[in-house]
């Protein structure tokens, strides 16, 4: 059994702090937010399926658009409603204190990529996590994973 089955959750930081899609909008390219959970309803909801290569899709509930990014992975691309099919590798970080098993939600090894382009088996790993810049504040991009500790990992909670 996988350690976070397919279902409906929520995503958020230890701390509380959700994984939010802007007001739910099923545009691609609406950015997804670092919130707390006071978001209309679906905002933050997220449908997980696995897919059979082990990877994940991850769906906002409101809206139906899947969590992904335009263009080819870079750090410091823009995370929010896909335009087109993307999935996820979810790697276990930490046990925490109650809240269970954390994750990375990791953009997958691509193949087909070139060695060394971010996302490829010979470059940087990948990873949703939310901007380090004032000006962006909230906002979810990617990030190189490195040796991100729990702190950059995100807590799945099934909802119902």
């Amino acid at each position: 059994m996988a350690l976070v089955p397919n279902g409906v959750y929520t995503i958020a930081r230890p701390g509380g702090r959700f994984l939010t899609l802007r007001d739910g909008s099923a545009e691609p390219g609406t950015p997804t937010l670092l919130m707390p959970r006071t978001a209309g309803p679906g905002e933050q909801e997220w449908i997980l399926e696995e897919l059979d290569d082990g990877t994940r899709t991850v769906r906002n509930v409101r809206s139906g658009t899947l969590l992904g990014f335009h263009g080819e992975p870079e750090p410091g691309k823009q995370v929010g409603a896909g335009a087109r099919h993307r999935s996820w590798s979810l790697r276990p970080t930490h046990v925490g204190s109650g809240a269970g098993l954390l994750f990375h939600l990791v953009v997958p090894d691509d193949a087909d990529a070139s060695p060394g382009f971010p996302g490829s088996p010979g470059g940087a790993e990948l990873a949703v996590d939310v901007a380090p810049e004032p000006s962006w504040a909230g906002q979810v991009v990617l990030r190189p994973l490195g040796a991100g500790g729990p702190e950059r990992a995100w807590e799945f909670r099934a909802v119902g």
